[in-house]
């Protein structure tokens, strides 16, 4: 609305002119007709607005250049629509069964199978499934630590090994399961590693462990960067390619 303002001339009259308030970055995009909560994110590196989706829950994530006026952002989702009702993600439904019937490791497929007992560990039943203990609405968290306990031991060498041939070594390794990426690599040498990547391929695993063990030696992704990489995992492209191919099915997956 509106707002009036006071202003004093020179000649002693006042008059009253409208201006509009101070705009706020926007807190909802709309998706298909509908409201989908925003996250606005300013970052001092940006060069131009770039918008994502969480494919868990749905929600906007737009990133915009230090000094970007609300309406500019504005402007940006208006002129985005198209692209947004063909990219954006489903939401969650409410209806979902409490557990998947298949999942995803090393790339494979494979059945889940409740075993109705209420102790015991996940573990490999036929070459196509996987036996997991626990109540119902536990069987989805209980896969979600056997992916952690996979990926502790199946990368941690991983990462010890590539890292040894650089000459460098992490200070600690994390599993984590971050919402928007696979990895990282501060400059205090603390590599963090998504969990969920054992649903990967064991090619996808590589290059993801490779990329950033890399960071060891180049906190960018320079040319040089990417010769480090190379020489980690000479197939690196197609392990790039695959986890870009598998990752918005992978990261749609609720764990609980």
């Amino acid at each position: 609305m509106f707002k009036p303002l006071l202003t004093t001339l020179e000649a002693g009259r006042t008059r009253i002119s409208s201006v509009l308030p101070s705009l706020e970055m926007p807190t909802t995009v709309e998706v298909r007709g509908e409201p989908r909560p925003l996250r606005v994110r300013v970052h001092a590196k940006a060069r131009r607005m770039i918008l994502r989706f969480d494919v868990r829950t749905g929600e906007g994530k737009l990133t915009v250049p230090r000094g970007t006026p609300p309406s500019a952002a504005l402007t940006f989702l208006s002129q985005s629509r198209g692209w947004i009702d063909r990219h954006a993600p489903e939401l969650p439904s409410a209806g979902e069964a409490p557990h998947l019937e298949v999942l995803p490791f090393h790339g494979e497929d494979l059945r889940i199978v409740p075993t109705g007992r209420l102790r015991g560990t996940v573990s490999r039943g036929s070459e196509c499934e996987l036996l997991v203990p626990g109540a119902p609405h536990r069987i989805m968290p209980r896969l979600a630590q056997f992916l952690k306990t996979e990926a502790e031991q199946t990368l941690t060498p991983l990462v010890m090994e590539l890292s040894g041939q650089l000459g460098k070594r992490p200070s600690a390794i994390r599993y984590r399961d971050p919402r928007s990426q696979w990895g990282s690599c501060s400059s205090s040498r603390v590599i963090t590693l998504s969990w969920r990547v054992m649903m990967a391929s064991p090619q996808a695993q590589h290059y993801l462990v490779a990329h950033e063990v890399a960071h060891l030696v180049e906190m960018n992704h320079s040319q040089r960067f990417w010769k480090v990489v190379a020489s980690l995992d000479p197939d690196w492209r197609a392990g790039q390619k695959a986890l870009k191919a598998a990752e918005k099915r992978l990261m749609a997956i609720r764990f609980g």
